[in-house]
């Protein structure tokens, strides 16, 4: 990247969170269908800029924030579209199909001479809800660019809508080959869009040489802010036709509401558009080529917009991605008529976390304060600032002959009587780098106006970005009305939302200091007189056990407490889904308490494949006389791929405590998964602890029809209770295994347990964590089981560095550089030479394992070993974890955090290898605040907890260490940055 000295670290630090990118490069486009929400978006495979080679990418959700990547849904494949398939729209047809219109890039052999075309894809199986396949029709393409156009200026064709004439319209934007004047021309169809005519005339012409781009045409309702279908037109609504176009600083995205007329096919605005900031415009920042939809399970229009970046194509591509959407809005028609309303859809409103709010704050002239108790680099802020009379006319600026260039060009450095007043956002502790969000007011001919504004001038210290002010004028009259403010802060990113949504500008900044916990939020008055404040803000967090794999789709199903970060009274099961175990998108909870087996809680359980294809669910529940019951769960709709909804039959609990059973009532928990032997009847396991005895117990019970069980003989015996039906080693817990029937393997999955204090759990907001899925196998000398971590996390690394063949000497260390040391994936084997017989080595097979690891550790030199990493170490190694490796041992020890109030303990297990004949081999996952080590090839594995006060985010550092006193080799060392994985799971 360019000349800054610490730019390599900010493309992570100013990647967005509650934002949609894909995983890496550029975007660009919405549609509900049985019951999701799917975004196709413009996508370049190879690089994070627009290119030859462009596809549709393709991704779900069911509340328009968390999202689930699908594979793309178009791609270049004939000869219409094998040079990129550009934007279009998509269209529900009366039957409910959907139906897609796109823009491709054909064959001609000179790129001058290439074609853009309209082509129609299909579902090629409209009952898969997720809409996975599309194929394209034999008829394309379905419109060419018609004589009087040019052929290189005939794209993105719009939603569809059907007039009462049964027929469909479509409108392309175009630029005609003479005038060169930008148009919209209408196409008719009779058919399910197969079949188009072109219409007579423009449904606009432009007054300027524009080229219309990303054309936009829908109704909207005269009173209300619900939505309409695209086809509705009758007295009650107005209609709205944008269109994009570029500018010299960016496009822009400007729209006119009208009357249309689908007898004559003619539109009529309420005034004409001039292509100039006369215009109405969506935003009056960094926004461009929207889209909007119809919702049609809540009744609102959405709009969905690009927003550029700003940053340098250098920089754009030494980070991996370019561009992102804007937070999609709800649009409807301001009560006046004159314009529409903008504001960020409800469901926003659930990434809220830690919230603080002051009322009535007086802010003097001159002044600013610290808003503080929030991330300040990713918050939601609600602000209202109140004047009191305006009455010194004399004082307050008449600019009635300035120009509104001049006016929203003199950012909020110069103040008036009332303002520039506002929030600083992303603002460094000394304030050289500062985002303002401000308002002044002017007198403005008989009245007042009021000027809104975002200045990026002194948003980075940075030289290779774009910094220019933003500003419009808010529709309000200061006299009678508050001056509202919302502004969305999302590290990179500031969508501010000006008197309830009437104006909309965003900005791009792209601080080096200001980013993170570093970055600081300010409410500001630069004005003479003083103005009265209150403000409300949001941000986000979770916690998280049991997977499940159908029909494409892994499921998670996990205990979860609504109310704290602690287990719980009340705990429900929460749910997310995936396609690869790594990006996760999180779905409503499956299971609360509703019957009288499960009143007073939700406990653990497993799912069970039956033979017809149908999941069921056995799990604990906490019944009204507080006695651990199993219980029964079915999915209400089986062909849901997705699971949403699950009922619980009559016949409930299935299995339970009871007397002549010697299992007390409140041991007894944790079914298995259950599974079918060769008489037919299905074998399940619940954990439990022998009243008398006090021994824990696996009680096997049997059932033929999975509904009735029956208690059979105890099937295993500890001095412990069991539960969960697993036991791991240090700092993993309550794992469960399940087959993925995709790809013939066996995954197990645990959870990995907080040693942070109460006290910080609650201050974070969450509490424990999974640990990554693991495949697992029988090692071939058939006396233990191998782990590895599944093969899709190896699709996080990023940024590689490597190393072969490295002498280290007895009492060396070796700063690994070039990743990130705090998100890192690790893979080492060390060599040693020919074993002395003077050596410490220890004949595993006399001594147990736990005379084995005792007394060892990392600081205590032997002579082959310690040796290893150390992770999460500080600069002055005053931190640090070591992983390291002696003869027959692997071990963790952790002199990992400055900090007083959190567990650190030694840890270790016998590594079962030869080192004669093998490499000593090592994987370590370093995740933040986790690391999970896995010791030859996945026979021996450790994970722990760690909560670093100075090895945290970039200032972590990792090392490979020999404390042994004879020399060995490091054979080869292999070490990624990891990107971060798209869990959404509502995190700060």
């Amino acid at each position: 990247m360019a000349e800054d000295g610490n730019v390599q670290n900010l493309p992570v630090l100013n990647r967005t969170s509650f934002h949609f990118q894909p995983q890496r490069n550029w975007l660009n486009a919405p549609m509900y269908y049985k019951g999701f929400y799917y975004l196709f978006y413009q996508h370049n495979p190879l690089a994070p800029e627009f290119s030859r080679r462009i596809i549709w990418g393709h991704s779900v959700s069911q509340d328009m924030v968390n999202w689930i990547q699908l594979p793309p849904a178009l791609s270049p494949s004939e000869s219409y579209d094998i040079n990129s398939c550009w934007s279009g729209s998509a269209t529900i047809l009366p039957d409910g199909k959907p139906v897609i219109l796109y823009t491709g890039i054909d064959n001609q052999e000179r790129r001058e001479d290439r074609r853009q075309v309209t082509v129609l894809a299909v579902p090629k199986d409209d009952s898969d809800p997720l809409l996975r396949e599309w194929v394209k029709p034999t008829q394309n393409p379905v419109m060419v660019p018609p004589e009087d156009i040019l052929h290189y200026c005939f794209r993105d064709p719009t939603t569809a809508w059907q007039g009462q004439d049964g027929k469909w319209r479509v409108l392309i934007g175009a630029k005609e080959r003479d005038t060169l004047r930008g148009v919209a021309l209408l196409y008719h169809s009779t058919d399910d869009c197969e079949q188009w005519t072109r219409y007579q005339e423009p449904l606009l012409v432009a007054q300027a040489n524009e080229m219309l781009e990303c054309v936009d045409f829908f109704p909207v309702k005269l009173m209300g802010k619900e939505g309409v279908d695209t086809s509705v037109n009758n007295a009650s609504v107005r209609h709205v036709l944008k269109v994009s176009f570029e500018e010299e600083l960016g496009g822009k995205d400007c729209y006119v509401i009208g009357s249309y007329c689908s007898e004559t096919d003619r539109f009529v605005p309420d005034s004409e558009l001039t292509y100039t900031r006369a215009d109405l415009r969506y935003d009056d920042g960094w926004f461009y080529a929207s889209k909007s939809f119809f919702d049609s399970a809540k009744n609102r229009r959405i709009n969905w917009g690009w927003v550029v970046e700003t940053d340098s194509r250098e920089d754009d591509i030494e980070k991996g991605w370019a561009g992102l959407l804007g937070l999609p809005r709800q649009m409807w028609l301001d009560t006046s008529g004159k314009r529409l309303m903008q504001w960020p859809i409800q469901e926003i409103n659930n990434l809220r976390t830690r919230q603080v709010s002051f009322h009535n704050r007086e802010l003097e002239g001159r002044s600013m304060f610290e808003i503080t108790g929030i991330t300040a680099a990713q918050a939601d802020v609600e602000v209202t600032f109140d004047l009191p009379v305006l009455e010194d006319n004399s004082r307050i600026r008449d600019a009635t002959h300035v120009a509104d260039a001049v006016l929203f060009n003199s950012g909020n450095s110069l103040g008036c009587v009332y303002g520039p007043f506002g929030l600083l956002a992303l603002a460094s502790n000394d304030l050289s780098e500062q985002t303002a969000i401000f308002f002044k007011i002017i007198r403005r001919g008989n009245g007042y106006s009021v000027i809104m504004g975002s200045d990026e001038n002194r948003s980075s210290l940075r030289e290779n970005v774009q910094k220019i002010p933003h500003g419009t004028f808010l529709d309000i009259d200061p006299r009678h009305e508050k001056i509202s403010l919302r502004c969305l802060i999302d590290h990179s990113i500031i969508e501010s939302y000006g008197a309830g949504g009437r104006n909309v500008i965003t900005s791009r900044v792209y601080p080096k200091l200001a980013i993170g916990e570093a970055a600081k939020l300010y409410a500001f008055n630069n004005g003479t007189k003083g103005v009265t404040m209150s403000i409300k803000e949001s941000s986000n967090m979770e916690a998280a056990s049991w997977p499940l794999y159908y029909k494409g789709f892994y499921h998670l199903f996990y205990q979860h407490n609504p109310l704290n970060p602690f287990f719980g009274d009340i705990m429900v099961w929460g749910h997310s889904v995936s396609q690869d175990l790594v990006n996760w998108i999180k779905l409503e909870p499956v299971l609360s308490p509703s019957v009288p087996s499960d009143i007073n809680s939700f406990w653990s359980g497993s799912t069970t494949i039956l033979p017809d294809g149908k999941p069921i669910i056995l799990y604990t529940g906490n019944d009204a006389n507080k006695h651990q019951v199993t219980v029964l769960a079915e999915p209400k709709d089986p062909s849901d791929p997705l699971l949403r909804e699950w009922v619980k039959p009559e016949g409930n609990p299935v299995m339970v405590p009871l007397p002549p059973s010697n299992v007390p009532v409140h041991c007894f928990r944790d079914p298995t998964t259950a599974w079918q032997e060769h008489d037919g009847k299905w074998r399940a396991l619940v954990g439990a602890k022998e009243k008398d005895i006090k021994k824990g117990m696996a009680v096997l019970y049997h059932s033929d029809d999975f509904v009735q069980w029956t208690k059979f003989p105890c099937l295993y015996l500890s001095h412990k209770s069991l539960e969960c039906g697993s036991a791991w080693t240090f700092f993993l817990f309550r794992s469960l295994a399940f087959f993925d029937s995709a790809k013939n393997r066996r995954i197990s999955w645990g959870w990995i347990m907080e040693r942070d204090s109460n006290e910080d759990d609650i201050m974070k907001g969450w509490s424990g964590i999974m640990a990554i899925p693991r495949e697992i196998w029988l090692e071939k000398s058939g006396k233990r089981l191998m782990q590895w971590p599944v093969e899709e996390i190896n699709n996080l690394r990023a940024k590689n560095v490597s190393l072969d063949s490295k002498q280290l000497e007895g009492g060396s260390i070796l700063e690994i550089s070039g990743i990130t040391a705090s998100q890192a994936d690790i893979e080492v084997a060390f060599d040693l030479p020919d074993l002395e017989n003077d050596t410490d080595a220890l004949d595993s097979e006399e001594v147990d394992q736990a005379t084995l690891i005792d007394g060892y550790s990392a600081s205590v030199k032997g002579v082959y070993g310690p040796f290893g990493l150390l992770a999460l170490a500080s600069n002055d190694l005053s931190e640090h974890t070591a992983i390291f490796l002696e003869l027959f041992v692997v071990g963790m020890d952790m002199r990992s955090s400055l900090r007083d109030n959190i567990e650190k303990a030694t840890l270790g297990t016998s590594l079962d290898i030869d080192p004669r004949h093998e490499k000593i081999s090592l994987r370590c996952l370093i995740d933040h605040s986790v690391i999970e080590s896995y010791g030859g090839g996945g026979r021996s594995v450790i994970t722990s907890r760690f909560y670093p006060k100075m090895a945290i985010g970039e200032e972590a550092r990792l090392y490979v260490f020999n404390h042994g006193t004879k020399a060995v080799t490091m054979s080869s060392l292999e070490a990624w940055s990891m990107r971060k994985a798209q869990i959404n799971s509502n995190e700060t």
